[in-house]
């Protein structure tokens, strides 16, 4: 039987015929190239591999990915805790295991079905009583129950470079392999963050220890193992039942043992060395035991049978959709979950779906004349129809028939005027007073220039200099960071209130909450037309985590407008303008103001002014705010009736300094018109603040004072050692042009107007990379004069980060952590920037800045 079994499968590689009209005869012609069977093999399991681009992409290509990682070991609530880590366990494992089964259906689609002569009788696609379709190989003899229903050419050597047999071996390593892509990422990211030593040659040995180690198992499994077990005599198999039994009884408890004792390790010892090496190793079990299960699932009374096995994935399918549903209809519970579980939970719904439209697609392509087991209706014509229908119908609704994020509006309130304001200023500030105004800028930077610029404008509140300052305009992250702190001052909350809502801030978990939506109620709500849609979208639903759960309001989302809580604040006293920076999709930027006049901003759509239906109307106070940051892909453009769609504020202008140069004008342009005796606010030079929270700024911002103390002039020079690729994506995600030359231009034409100040986030900079970083620009004094300041600069940033071992910071196992942009903060980091405020380059210039006051 099995000679005959294997001259059948020889037989039948060898007399495959090709179509010449369509795309499987081209794939089937790279059979001519060496390899061949690979190259097809690779490509049913394309999906496999986009998967791991996306996952890599993730980690590798952004600085926030390896925060996802931090976030999940550094979580020091113990629900969260324990629900992320077996999230992350049983997703990770699930994932895998669905993408080394479901790439059989591509193979089948591509290389069986219309390939052979008899294909209609070799293939035959079922449907189970459980509504589940698989297929079942007729051209294999089976085997007596008693003996392992494999196929039984695993004695032969030649026949591993089989089509059939290469297809399952590559879909079982590309499905399993996702263990070790995040053993691999787990220690990318713990040597990352490493500052004592240099031991960048050690990891790569241990990557390339822990792949060839993997290919010996998987080897080891799916082929040493099969083949002992084909040679193996009949009377055996009775033997492997019991010890597979065994294996299946006790390993489930086995892992949820070894996950416990995980959790608990990781509850006490948090992100360190022994942590990271406990998780590869789980890693490298987990991908041990799905190796065995798949390749002996045979043997296992309760999956034996492939319904069987489909409908414990179905079960498991349900488990991860009702997740999905439950973080769509709770952002309390979407704020609690990793934004890793939550991409891993979004993968597995995308790769089904395509996977169970192929499936669709063979069932009815074998069984032509029967209708569908569940839906009559659903004929093969009538599936055809409505899956072109579908298509035609999404596509119109994604690129023109759709509304799905425009912003409410509410009734217009009277807005502070001009000369309001300008009286309360200079009621604040006396004719004979020796102070000058501030202009605050906020540059952009997610979630961390939110929380930056709330521990800026704390500390200029708590010295009793909030008031010095005219205006605020802020971009993205930034323009949120403005926004949240003047809501609190609207709620009027104690200065314990404020603190507490601070901590409620920096420890949010915005991107989790988008990202549920990404993959769930927008993803449908934008393939309807826009009467069918429900709802809000993610930024909304984002506000109103803002609006309810950390700052105890009602309404600064629904109801109350942006005019009223300006006015508001600034009812009894001056309260510095807000500005809100936003990108308009046409050829100007947005501004949101509270103080605006027709031609304070030149070259700007105003968002507030909104003429509806011949009503005056205008955005609430957090769909104004949230027009800044919405940068596209995670967050969905904002629709302003009337004004078009807006998206993130950087793209425009990543600083918020033109707007406000823009109303310094306006302001001055008031002043023109007013009594000759005015004292201009502007008679002395204006104190232009610039926050920023990017690690390029602060080394320029080191070089231009090491340029200076050397008398050289030298600017900041980035590498152009870049492909066409890479200077491709920098020259679309770099949002420093329009900044530098504002920077510049206000330095050389307005230095009369303006003392530049620029308070930057300190980083931790590795001096070997500052070749890299300038590409060789600099001469050398300067470069080794800039070493030496970055050095003293990372001495005080480890000494700071040393003290603060009482706060939780574990310098000796986290190493120096150094922020990212992202819509999720992580403990390490949010700990690091409330040390960095009492770094000495801080310090000095907050002081230079207030010290004629």
């Amino acid at each position: 039987m099995i000679i005959e079994s294997i001259k059948n499968e020889i037989s039948m590689d060898n007399t495959e015929k090709v179509n010449e009209n369509s795309f499987k005869s081209f794939l089937r012609d790279l059979g001519n190239f060496q390899f061949s069977n690979v190259i097809k093999a690779l490509i049913c399991s394309f999906l496999n591999i986009i998967i791991y681009i996306i996952l890599i992409g993730l980690i590798l290509g952004f600085d926030q990915g390896a925060i996802l990682f931090i976030d999940l070991y550094t979580d020091k609530d113990p629900v969260s805790l324990i629900l992320n880590i077996s999230l992350f366990h049983f997703l990770t494992y699930f994932l895998s295991l669905i993408m080394s089964l479901y790439p059989t259906y591509v193979y089948t689609s591509l290389f069986v079905m219309d390939s052979d002569s008899n294909a209609d009788e070799n293939i035959k696609w079922n449907m189970s009583n459980w509504g589940l379709i698989s297929f079942k190989d007729l051209r294999q003899k089976k085997l007596p129950k008693t003996s392992m229903d494999f196929n039984p050419y695993f004695g032969q050597p030649a026949k591993f470079w089989t089509l059939k047999f290469l297809e399952g071996s590559v879909r079982k390593f590309l499905g399993i392999f996702l263990f070790v892509i995040w053993a691999g990422l787990l220690i990318h990211t713990y040597y990352q963050y490493q500052i004592d030593i240099d031991l960048n040659w050690f990891k790569y040995v241990i990557y390339g220890f822990l792949y060839i180690l993997f290919s010996f198992i998987f080897w080891l499994i799916t082929v040493a193992l099969r083949r002992k077990l084909t040679k193996a005599k009949l009377e055996n198999y009775q033997i492997v039942y019991k010890r597979i039994e065994e294996i299946q009884k006790y390993c489930i408890p086995f892992f949820i043992l070894l996950i416990t004792a995980f959790v608990v390790s990781v509850y006490f010892f948090e992100w360190n060395l022994l942590n990271v090496v406990f998780q590869v190793i789980i890693c490298l079990l987990m991908a041990s035991y799905l190796l065995l299960f798949r390749t002996l699932r045979k043997l296992i009374p309760a999956v034996d049978e492939i319904d069987k096995f489909l409908y414990s994935i179905r079960m498991m399918g349900i488990v991860v959709f009702i997740f999905i549903v439950v973080l769509n209809c709770n952002y309390e519970f979407a704020e609690m979950i990793n934004p890793i579980n939550v991409v891993l939970a979004g993968l597995i719904m995308l790769y089904t779906i395509v996977t169970m439209w192929i499936k669709l697609f063979l069932y009815y392509k074998d069984n032509s004349s029967i209708k569908f087991k569940y839906f009559p209706a659903l004929t093969k014509k009538m599936y055809y129809t409505l899956t072109i229908a579908l298509m035609l119908f999404f596509s119109y609704n994604l690129y023109w028939g759709n509304n799905l994020h425009e912003l409410q509006l509410v009734h217009a309130d009277k807005e502070v005027s001009i000369d309001e304001f300008y009286q309360k200023y200079k009621n604040v500030q006396p004719i004979d007073s020796n102070r000058t105004p501030i202009l605050y800028a906020a540059y952009g930077g997610g979630l961390t220039a939110h929380y930056w610029n709330y521990l800026i404008l704390n500390h200029v509140d708590t010295i009793g200099q909030f008031d010095n300052i005219l205006a605020m305009s802020g971009v993205s992250g930034g323009g949120m960071g403005i926004s949240n702190y003047s809501a609190m001052k609207y709620l009027e909350l104690s200065s314990s209130e404020v603190e507490k809502a601070i901590n409620n801030v920096k420890n949010t978990n915005i991107l989790s909450m988008e990202l549920s939506y990404l993959f769930g109620l927008d993803l449908i709500r934008e393939m309807l037309p826009s009467w069918l849609w429900w709802g809000h979208d993610r930024s909304h639903r984002s506000m109103t985590f803002y609006n309810d759960n950390l700052l105890t309001s009602e309404d600064l989302v629904n109801k109350t407008s942006f005019d009223k809580v300006y006015s508001t604040l600034s009812t009894d006293s001056h309260y510095p303008n807000i500005i809100i920076n936003s990108t308009a999709t046409v050829d100007r930027s947005g501004i949101v103001s509270a103080v605006r006049t027709d031609s304070m901003f030149p070259g700007t759509i105003n968002l507030l002014d909104i003429n509806y239906k011949g009503v005056g109307k205008t955005l609430t106070f957090f769909e104004a705010s949230s027009t800044c940051n919405r940068f596209p892909g995670i967050s969905p453009a904002a629709n302003v009736p009337n004004k078009g769609h807006f998206v993130d504020g950087g793209y425009y202008e990543n600083s918020g300094v033109m707007s406000l140069v823009s109303f310094k004008k306006g302001i001055e342009d008031y002043e023109s018109g007013l009594d000759s005796t005015n004292v201009s606010i502007f008679r002395n030079k204006t104190k232009l603040i610039s926050v920023r929270n990017d690690k390029s700024n602060y080394v320029e911002s080191l070089m231009t004072r090491v340029a200076n103390s050397l008398a050289l002039k030298e600017d900041l020079v980035c590498n152009e050692d870049f492909t066409e690729t890479k200077a491709m994506l920098s020259s679309i995600l770099n949002l420093e042009r329009t900044p530098t030359y504002l920077r510049d231009y206000l330095k050389k034409y307005n230095k009369h107007e303006y003392y530049l100040y620029f308070i930057d986030l300190p980083f931790y900079i590795d001096v070997d990379e500052l070749d890299d970083f300038f590409g060789g620009t600099l001469n050398a004094e300067l470069l080794h004069a800039l070493k030496g300041e970055i050095n003293k600069s990372n001495d005080e940033i480890e000494r700071l980060l040393g003290d603060r071992k009482q706060q939780g910071y574990h310098l000796e196992n986290w190493g120096v952590i150094n922020p990212a942009t992202a819509r999720l903060l992580s403990r390490p980091v949010v700990i690091y920037m409330e040390a960095m405020m009492e770094h000495p380059n801080v310090k000095v210039q907050l002081e230079l800045i207030f010290k004629s006051f």
